[in-house]
């Protein structure tokens, strides 16, 4: 976690489990992204529908890190 307060948490990842997986069976990186926002997005609406997740940055683009910010949802 890099900055949270009671309504935002800015985090970040530098190592992940999923995009592992897809480089150690010589996958294109092209679909994760899709696949992590789904499976993240999810487990965020899950927990508190009135909150969101946005990836600022995601390593299977090519970043060094995977960036995002969870807060309230502006659309709820």
């Amino acid at each position: 976690m890099v900055e949270s307060t009671p309504d935002l948490v800015r985090g970040k990842v530098i190592e992940c489990p999923m995009l592992n997986r897809i480089k150690e069976m010589n996958w294109v990186t092209g679909g994760s992204p899709d696949h992590c926002d789904v499976f993240c997005s999810k487990a965020i609406r899950n927990l508190n529908q009135r909150f969101n997740l946005n990836f600022i940055k995601r390593m299977c683009t090519g970043d060094a890190s995977c960036e995002y910010v969870i807060g309230p949802d502006n659309e709820s």
